[in-house]
């Protein structure tokens, strides 16, 4: 900051005079300051912090306390900070020691809710396990990403981190007929699809496995959208069969095939699965045919939204010309320097987008207010600023592309049909869609939604399987995104909330009451 002289200041007169008198320095110094600004640049430019997605499976049916990741993190410091990531809510995470030096107690868990960071102290150097206090009631594993920066990755051990096509880049040494059918034990599966993972044979697990051992990794994901997925020693890579992209987001890297390799690998592919990679998740009505990315472009405004719709986790809208232009003048002009951590985002309710600029993901609060955090020497800083102009003309620009709304559950009144849409692990993968015009279970739907309760920072519950389309009598149209496992948990365009927040933490009666409506439908239309 720079502040004019003071009338009456004291030592104003020697200031001016040493400044008067300042002489140039002579040139070797100046060599000597140039050299070391361009060697701290090098440093800077070729040793960024990385931030990894470390993933936690949580099985099928499981009702541990914690389940914890697969990958093992070392501290490169004595403190770290998490992030919850993709599918992670409001829940408690711990540290696992694997190889610790001191004896210190880290069997103490800290809560953690989207957008805010949790602190630990550790010890830099040891290595452990992340864990988190997340169940599943489904007959479907799910994946849940918690984020963090200034670590080692490896795979379960060190042994295992040799042996994982993902823990190194080198061609791995001869390997003992044990070691070759641990090798073949991988799956695909049709993430657009949702099919069920299809076991690869050995010679073909091979193949892939070589592509993955000799490729050149690039950093960063690859902006085409997936559309397969590979299993295989714990890790999860995913596969564009277009592009020919390999995309491993927990080291936050890609490869790319050549086209003759990109021929060979989808030749494999479509022996065990019918490759649509022209078939986009994006192509919906409500999209109003604006193409929504799986990733954000570098050095651009992206928009973060979560549609309600049949969908992935979340997609990211990125405007183009004077939008962008604009938008991006705005971004960078905002004053983000921060206070001390202190929650200040209480008390307001999100838009349900975010703004995302390169390593930047600001949250937006309805009456114009943005939530940025960071850290610094002083430790977490929070950014909490209204930019009501810049707000505004987003959800606007969102409203008018893809039809992104904000609506207010006080006004789910008077419900004249519900449409539920389905596609997930209970319907095989298969597209299932009913109507419903029953008076009494549209009653039932009216009470549950119209008092559910807003939830910052969304929900771990997956709510991109199954959209419920609710016409009201006057003619409005709102679309909720339902968790299809036991949370009572719906998004409307990316804002969460719990319609059964005094009852107990079960939606199995929705379903129970969908289902007994479509029965009753089928018992009417007996003569």
């Amino acid at each position: 900051m720079v502040c004019p002289l003071a009338f009456g200041e004291v030592g104003v007169k020697e200031r001016v005079k040493s400044v008067l008198n300042y002489k140039k320095p002579t040139l070797w110094i100046m060599i000597a300051t140039v050299a070391v600004l361009v060697i701290l640049a090098v440093c800077f430019l070729t040793n960024p912090t990385r931030e990894y997605q470390i993933r936690i499976t949580i099985p099928a049916g499981s009702t541990e306390a914690f389940c914890y990741s697969d990958e093992e993190i070392s501290p490169k410091g004595n403190t770290l900070t998490f992030y919850a990531g993709e599918g992670l809510g409001d829940t408690e995470i711990a540290l696992l020691p694997v190889e610790v030096r001191e004896e210190n107690a880290y069997d103490e868990p800290a809560y953690i809710t989207p957008g805010m960071p949790v602190k630990m102290d550790v010890e830099k150097g040891a290595w452990f396990k992340i864990g988190v206090n997340v169940q599943n009631t489904t007959d479907e594993s799910m994946d849940v990403y918690v984020s963090v920066k200034n670590v080692e990755v490896r795979i379960a051990s060190v042994k295992e981190a040799g042996d994982s096509s993902l823990s190194t880049e080198q061609t791995p040494g001869e390997e003992n007929a044990a070691q070759q059918e641990t090798d073949a034990d991988m799956q695909v599966s049709d993430i657009l699809n949702g099919s069920s993972p299809v076991t690869i044979s050995r010679e073909d697990a091979l193949i892939f496995r070589a592509f993955l051992e000799s490729g050149e990794w690039d950093d960063g994901i690859s902006r085409c959208a997936n559309n397969y997925e590979l299993i295989f020693d714990g890790n999860t890579v995913r596969y564009h069969s277009d592009c020919g992209t390999f995309n491993d987001s927990a080291y936050n890297r890609h490869i790319t095939l050549s086209e003759e390799d990109k021929v060979e690998v989808n030749t494999i592919l479509e022996k065990y699965i019918s490759l649509q990679a022209g078939e986009m998740p994006v192509k919906n009505d409500t999209i109003q045919n604006i193409m929504l990315y799986e990733q954000p472009e570098a050095d651009k405004v992206c928009i973060k939204v979560q549609p309600s719709m049949i969908r992935e986790n979340a997609y990211y809208y990125i405007p183009t010309d004077k939008d962008q232009e604009w938008l991006s003048a705005q971004v960078e002009a905002l004053d983000l320097e921060g206070q001390p951590f202190d929650r200040r985002w209480e008390g307001h309710k999100e838009r349900g987008w975010q703004i995302i600029y390169n390593d930047m993901e600001i949250r937006v609060f309805e009456g114009g207010y943005l939530y940025y955090t960071y850290d610094d020497e002083k430790g977490m800083m929070e950014c909490f600023i209204e930019a009501p102009k810049l707000c505004d003309y987003i959800q606007i620009m969102l409203t008018e592309k893809i039809g992104y709304q904000n609506y207010d559950v006080s006004d789910i009144k008077d419900i004249v049909s519900a449409k539920l849409d389905v596609k997930s692990a209970f319907t095989s993968g298969q597209f299932y869609s009913q109507t419903i015009t029953d008076a009494e279970t549209l009653q039932k739907f009216e009470e549950w939604f119209s008092n559910a309760e807003y939830m910052y920072g969304g929900t771990e519950c997956g709510t991109q399987y199954a959209c419920l389309e609710l016409t009201l009598a006057n003619g409005d149209v709102m679309k909720l995104s339902m968790a299809t496992d036991s949370c009572p948990n719906f998004h409307i365009d990316g804002v969460a909330y719990d319609y059964r927040p005094v009852s107990d933490w079960n939606n199995s009666e929705f379903y129970v009451t969908v289902q007994r409506s479509a029965c009753d439908k089928q018992t009417d239309g007996v003569d």
